[in-house]
């Protein structure tokens, strides 16, 4: 997705709110054209050895109604785009025991 977070009317910084990834091992470009493709992985959860809070993201406080944004595809192509253009989603959740850092991003479904 990205690692810029849009809330408030304020750009933040790089991965201020939004959990580091680990780089690609190999080419980081090439993170685009072979994306993980494991449905039993964690990290299809926050990305790339991201459902650990190693990289200690902010928590924004963000109440219904609120506006929020990600900028898409920064500093893989100039200007900005997503590599497949349409739809795309992000599931949030709440932290509902401990801090963010030990949060793994499991989540609580409501029904």
């Amino acid at each position: 997705m990205s690692h810029t977070f849009i809330f408030d009317h304020q750009i933040t910084t790089p991965f201020e709110y939004v959990r580091e990834v680990s780089p690609v091992a190999s080419n980081p470009s090439s993170q685009i054209y072979d994306p993980n493709t494991d449905p039993e992985s964690t990290d299809l959860i926050c990305g790339r050895n991201a459902s650990l809070g190693w990289s200690h993201p902010k928590s924004a406080t963000v109440k219904a109604g609120d506006q929020v944004g990600f900028f898409v595809g920064v500093g893989l192509t100039s200007p900005p785009s997503m590599y497949h253009p349409g739809f795309a989603s992000a599931w949030l959740s709440k932290v509902e025991d401990g801090g963010l850092d030990e949060y793994q991003g499991q989540g609580k479904l409501n029904h």
